[in-house]
């Protein structure tokens, strides 16, 4: 039977003998707190694209662009 002792850096120890548990968990621990880590890069990087595809939206619908400038007929 293993214990949890620590706050900052817990660690497992046997309930029986008092030796500490061997550390595999902690492997896949830091893997899945970077994979968390990528997906929240990953979700913030889609949200900037979403804004920035909004602002050119607006930016097109108002006539701001210069591509939309040349293409329209002057008017006399």
């Amino acid at each position: 039977m293993l214990t949890k002792v620590g706050r900052r850096q817990p660690m497992l120890i046997c309930c029986d003998c008092g030796q500490p548990a061997k550390q595999g968990a902690s492997s896949s621990e830091r893997q899945h707190r970077i994979r968390g880590a990528l997906f929240m890069v990953a979700l913030a990087a889609v949200a900037a694209i979403a804004l920035f595809l909004s602002h050119i939206n607006d930016r097109a619908g108002e006539g701001l662009l210069p591509a939309e400038k040349s293409e329209q007929p002057q008017q006399e």
